[in-house]
């Protein structure tokens, strides 16, 4: 880290992620509290003071909605992409895992009427 302060200057902004700063939890997490939403440009945050996951689009100075957590403190944030992708014109797919004891790989077809 000496290394980096000696070569390159970072700039800090301030970020108020809800209503209360994110320092203010009863316990601490080594898990991320801010994560990148898929496919957007956006991310999520975690804020254990105000209870809540909130959604900020980029440049957003306010958050687009929230996800209010049962008043319970939402220690960090995780996010699993399961979005379908066009892999040609009227052709999706998305990637799960789906095992079996015996490991037997399985496949899977869905028809949507309005994807």
């Amino acid at each position: 880290m000496s290394q980096v302060r000696k070569t390159r200057r970072f700039r800090w902004a301030e970020f108020p992620a809800g209503q209360h700063p994110l320092d203010q939890f009863s316990l601490a997490s080594f898990a991320d509290t801010i994560v990148r939403a898929p496919g957007e440009d956006a991310v999520l945050v975690a804020n254990p003071a105000d209870k809540a996951i909130y959604y900020y689009k980029e440049g957003m100075a306010a958050p687009m909605g929230y996800f209010p957590n049962y008043g319970k403190e939402p220690r960090a944030v995780a996010v699993i992409d399961r979005t379908l992708r066009q892999i040609e014109t009227g052709v999706y797919e998305t990637i799960t895992r789906i095992e079996k004891p015996d490991h037997t790989p399985r496949s899977s077809s869905s028809i949507l009427r309005r994807p």
